[in-house]
């Protein structure tokens, strides 16, 4: 059984939720914090509209020397006002240890 296709309209309505938000103005502040953390770099940020003015977000840090995840999602909310927040952070698969 095929499940029925969704009527344009809902994509008027709804598109901007559905779709991950390129948004430099509140991606660029996100990503400066971050990277101002040691030698953090951040290799991958979605943001998602989840309401009205509701944000959504995924971020992907790599850093010789990770910080715990908490220290990233304090940066992130000083600068953000993300609802629902996910941070993974790794250590950088290109760095030797000393």
């Amino acid at each position: 059984m095929r499940t029925p296709a969704l009527p344009p309209a809902y994509f008027r309505a709804h598109g901007r939720t559905l779709l991950n938000l390129g948004s430099d103005e509140i991606a660029h502040p996100i990503r400066t914090q971050v990277e101002s953390l040691d030698d953090a770099r951040v290799v991958d940020l979605h943001l998602w509209e989840l309401g009205s003015g509701r944000l959504g977000c995924i971020v992907s840090i790599l850093a010789s020397e990770p910080r715990p995840v908490a220290e990233y999602r304090e940066a992130i909310l000083a600068v953000a006002r993300v609802e629902h927040l996910t941070v993974e952070a790794g250590r950088c698969p290109h760095h030797e240890a000393a």
